[in-house]
C-alpha cells in the first residue's frame, strides 16, 4: 500500500476534533456531536481493520513504513511503522474508542462537545505512540496523551477530580522526564558510536551497549511507566465511582482500599504490589481507563 495509512490514522481523529469545534455546544446539538465523534472513531476502526487485512504476517520487518525528515540536524524524523505487536494495539485502540463513546452516551451530558474532542485527541496520540519508530516522535505522542487525559480526569471525574488530575499530571510528567533523559542518552550513545545523533529505533537497537548502561536506561523507562501507576485511595475510589456510573461495571471495593501508611513511589511492599495490580486493572491506557483510573 502506498497510501499513508498510518498518518491518516493519526490525523483522522484530529480532523474529527476540529470538525466538532464548528458544532454548537448546547443540548440541542448534543446528538450531532455524539454522532460525529462516533462516525469518526468508527472510520478509524475500519481503517485499522484495513491495515490488519493488508499486513503480511510472514514478514518480521516493520510494515507501512513512512519516513520524513523533521529535525535532521539532530537525527529526528517523522518515522512510523507497525509490526505484529503494535498492529494489534492499534486495532485495539480503534475498537475501544467507539466503545468508550457509546458507553458514555447516557452518562456524560455536560460539555459533551469537549468530551468528544478530548477522546478523539487521546485516540490520535495513542495511535501515534504505538506506531512511532523515532524515539523523539514517540516521546512527543506520549506527552501529547497527557493533555486530553488531564482534562478528561479534571472535568468529568468524581469527588477529588482536580486533585486526581493534578497528581496524575505531575507524576506522569516526572516519569516523562526520566524517559526523556533515557532517550537522549540513547541518542548520545549512537553519536558516540557512529558520529551522528539519531533517534531511529531501528538504528539504536543495533548499538552495542554495556550491561551497566542498559540497566540504568531500563530503570529510567521502567520508572517512567511506574510513575503512571502510582495511585492512592482518592484516585482509585474516584475511578471506581466513575466506572460504576458511566459503564455500569462494579469494581471491587478492595481496589479502592487504602495502602499501609508510608506507601510511596519507592515503596515495594506487598500493599504497593496490590495497589499496582488494582491500578493496572482500572488504569489501562485506553480512552475510558486512563481518565477513570486517575480519578
Amino acid at each position: 500500500m502506498h497510501f499513508p495509512i498510518l498518518t491518516s490514522l493519526i490525523v483522522l481523529p484530529i480532523v474529527g476534533a476540529l470538525l466538532l469545534l464548528f458544532v454548537r455546544d448546547d443540548e440541542r446539538a448534543e446528538g450531532t456531536v455524539r454522532a460525529i465523534a462516533l462516525v469518526v472513531s468508527t472510520l478509524v476502526f475500519a481503517e485499522t481493520l484495513l491495515l490488519w487485512y493488508h499486513f503480511n504476517p510472514a514478514s518480521a520487518d516493520y510494515q507501512f513504513v513512512e519516513r520524513r525528515a523533521w529535525i535532521p540536524a539532530f537525527g529526528i524524523s517523522y518515522f512510523v511503522g507497525v509490526d505484529g505487536i503494535s498492529l494489534l494495539l492499534v486495532v485495539l485502540t480503534g475498537f475501544l474508542t467507539p466503545v468508550a463513546l457509546l458507553s458514555s452516551w447516557e452518562s456524560v451530558h455536560q460539555r459533551v462537545r469537549a468530551f468528544a474532542i478530548f477522546v478523539l485527541l487521546l485516540e490520535s496520540a495513542m495511535i501515534g505512540v504505538f506506531v512511532s519508530l523515532d524515539l523523539f516522535l514517540f516521546y512527543v505522542f506520549w506527552d501529547a496523551m497527557l493533555v486530553p487525559m488531564y482534562f478528561l480526569i479534571g472535568i468529568w471525574g468524581y469527588d477529588r477530580r482536580i486533585y486526581a488530575a493534578i497528581k496524575f499530571l505531575l507524576y506522569t510528567m516526572a516519569g516523562s522526564v526520566l524517559m526523556l533523559l533515557a532517550i537522549l542518552a540513547l541518542s548520545y550513545l549512537h553519536n558516540a558510536a557512529t558520529g551522528q545523533y539519531s533517534f531511529d529505533l531501528l538504528q539504536i537497537s543495533q548499538l552495542s551497549i554495556s550491561r551497566g548502561a542498559q540497566f540504568w536506561l531500563f530503570l529510567a523507562f521502567a520508572l517512567a511507566e511506574y510513575a503512571r501507576a502510582v495511585d492512592d485511595r482518592g484516585l482509585l475510589a474516584s475511578a471506581r465511582k466513575f466506572v460504576d456510573r458511566a459503564f455500569g461495571m462494579k469494581v471491587p471495593t478492595t481496589f479502592a482500599s487504602e495502602p499501609a501508611a508510608g506507601g510511596g513511589l519507592f515503596d515495594f511492599s506487598s500493599t504497593t504490589a496490590t495497589r499496582m495490580r488494582a491500578s493496572r486493572a482500572v488504569m489501562a491506557d485506553y480512552p475510558w481507563g486512563s481518565r477513570q483510573s486517575a480519578r
